[in-house]
């Protein structure tokens, strides 16, 4: 029975132990000597072996996760940085038409035109104002009956 006193932590011994345990009972079988104890030797060798297994799955799949996560992380870098390459490049060129704007003879470019004055500004407006109340009396007239216009 030294598959019993077999380490139980190291992966490589509990292999070394269910090898032997494995002989030992090919060797029982073959004599026609009792196996019961030897596979009753055996169920904390194979819970142990389970357990490995598990554990082994699970820290593959959390380290498959982790690279998952990683690999989501550079493509949102790689998207952000093309996104910032495309948008340099347009500025770069609305840059280079406005540099190559002219102004041609009689028309005025917008940054030669005068602003408008406060007077302009007000005369439009009043203009606006009194067409609107022009507007608003009219419509009151109809409703009422008394303007055919």
């Amino acid at each position: 029975m030294a598959a019993k006193s077999a380490a139980r932590d190291a992966p490589d011994d509990l292999f070394a132990a269910i090898v032997a345990l494995s002989e030992e009972l090919k060797a029982a079988q073959q004599s026609g000597a009792a196996t019961g104890s030897l596979i009753a030797a055996s169920v904390p060798l194979f819970a142990r072996l389970r357990a490995l297994v598990r554990d082994g799955s699970l820290d593959s799949r959390q380290r498959k996760e982790t690279a998952l996560e990683a690999r989501k992380e550079v493509d949102a870098a790689n998207l952000a940085l093309q996104n910032l390459q495309y948008e340099q490049a347009h500025l770069e060129r609305e840059i280079r038409a406005c540099q190559s704007y002219e102004c041609v003879g009689a028309v005025l470019c917008v940054a030669d035109r005068p602003a408008p004055s406060m007077a302009t500004y007000r005369s439009s407006r009043r203009r606006t104002m009194s067409r609107r109340s022009e507007r608003t009396t009219r419509r009151r007239i109809r409703t009422i009956g008394c303007w055919r216009g």
